[in-house]
């Protein structure tokens, strides 16, 4: 197993002039992208899209950025907590939509909400996997490509799977 690395182990990171950026300064930058970017309109909080965004920077600057400035670092750091934040903003977006279509009272004729198993119980009942891919296809709004990138699997593979663990869920709320 290999050890823990702590965040001093993962940046400085070296530019190509020989210079170092040390991960405070790298995590600044960030931050201060992720504010500017974060308002209350968008519905993401610019703190958690920092932190996300702080962490993919610790792990991935050392191997990934080729920069030889530190302007051209910075501009990196940019470019990651704007991705992250879109990437955010979207979920948000799309977790919205999803609740606007859910109505409040059940259609006439239709089974009470309370006759029937709840999605927190369904989830519950399937297996990880399965309450895993349908959490992000219907909670989170990710395509079946997205799913198959998180869950490390080919698109066709999220798309069977989704499919699959819908056929479950439907088996459980049948009953």
């Amino acid at each position: 197993m290999a050890a823990q690395r702590s965040p001093e182990d993962l940046l400085p990171v070296l530019l190509g002039n020989g210079d170092t950026v040390s991960n405070e300064e790298a995590l600044d930058w960030v931050r201060d992208a992720a504010r500017r970017l974060g308002s209350p309109a968008a519905g993401v909080d610019w703190e958690d899209v920092a932190q996300l965004a702080g962490m993919l920077v610790l792990r991935d600057a050392p191997r990934a950025f080729r920069g030889d400035t530190r302007e051209s670092l910075r501009a990196y750091c940019r470019r990651v907590a704007k991705r992250q934040f879109l990437m955010e903003r979207r979920v948000a977006e799309r977790r919205a939509a999803l609740a606007a279509k859910i109505p409040d009272q059940p259609p006439h004729g239709a089974m009470g909400y309370g006759d029937a198993l709840t999605l927190k119980e369904i989830l519950g009942r399937l297996s990880r996997e399965c309450s895993r891919t349908l959490r992000l296809y219907f909670l989170d709004g990710f395509s079946h490509r997205e799913i198959g990138r998180v869950l490390a699997i080919s698109e066709v593979a999220a798309r069977k799977r989704a499919s699959r663990c819908m056929e479950r869920a439907r088996e459980l709320a049948d009953g």
